[in-house]
């Protein structure tokens, strides 16, 4: 299994939470969430970073596995400086766009979980 699900379901069980409380306190919908705990929708990067805030932990606690060696990044950065200039600039266009559509897909997937929950009822004025 995943390494970061077999996490949050470890965390989930220490703190006794269900869904729900994992939910409220991480802003993703808890059908969201027992969708990425079964398989059956995958991991977003929204769906991490709600999570490890909601375990009040930085991000990479949750991302990078201690029993793994961490991604090497100097090889992706030598990569990249062996590159034309022109190909970096065009890597840096995608990769913007990229963040662009996925911050769309968050704000979207953030829109329907807020208008899914229930109005708030007013007090009536005494």
């Amino acid at each position: 299994m995943n390494y970061i699900l077999e996490t949050i379901k470890q965390q989930m069980d220490e703190r006794k939470w269900g869904t729900n409380r994992l939910g409220e306190e991480s802003g993703i919908s808890p059908g969201t969430i027992s969708k990425v705990l079964n398989g059956k929708q995958p991991l977003s990067l929204r769906v991490i970073r709600g999570v490890s805030k909601a375990f009040g932990w930085p991000i990479e606690m949750l991302i990078v596995d201690p029993g793994q060696p961490a991604p090497d990044l100097k090889r992706l950065i030598a990569a990249v400086g062996k590159l034309s200039k022109k190909d970096r600039v065009i890597l840096l266009h995608v990769a913007l766009e990229m963040l662009k559509l996925h911050e769309r897909e968050e704000q979207a997937e953030a829109d329907a979980a807020e208008s899914a929950k229930p109005p708030r009822r007013r007090r009536a004025r005494t």
